[in-house]
């Protein structure tokens, strides 16, 4: 209970971050853009509100590593090699050798998730699936942190 009523708030601030972040992009990017910053009302609220739910979803990981680790160095660590550092490697090095499978686990890392959900893009997937994977992650990190939570803790 105690790891589901810190979700709850963790998750609920990194929307209301990540909400009031994006509507500070967008205040100060759409006039930087000049012409090629024309956007739809819809598009740009639906962006902005992505944008919030990808905070929300990776405040969930974030919660559920530093859960697992109990170190918030391992923590941050860990956070950057997924978020920054492996979808990349992985893209990068299935690119190279021609290994098509490691560019498709590459695509299922949470940056690239979330940028497709955020963007409505429909490469490598569609943003459902985009979010169902971020919702994946978050679970699975949840899940861990609770584990070693009832384990070690108990």
């Amino acid at each position: 209970r105690l790891l589901l009523g810190k979700a709850g708030v963790v998750a609920a601030f990194g929307f209301v971050l990540g909400t009031l972040l994006g509507v500070v992009g967008v205040a100060v990017g759409v006039p930087a853009l000049g012409e090629y910053g024309d956007f739809s009302a819809g598009d740009t609220v639906r962006s902005v509100l992505a944008i919030g739910l990808y905070g929300g979803m990776i405040s969930l990981v974030a919660l559920g590593v530093g859960t697992f680790t109990r170190s918030s160095a391992a923590t941050v660590s860990i956070l950057f090699l997924v978020l920054l550092v492996a979808s990349t490697l992985l893209g990068g090095l299935g690119e190279a050798l021609g290994w098509d499978w490691l560019i498709t686990i590459s695509n299922y890392f949470p940056n690239v998730a979330g940028q497709t959900f955020i963007t409505g893009a429909d490469q490598p997937y569609s943003p459902v699936v985009g979010l169902l994977t971020l919702i994946g992650w978050a679970a699975a990190a949840l899940l861990a942190g609770a584990a070693a939570l009832k384990t070690r803790d108990a």
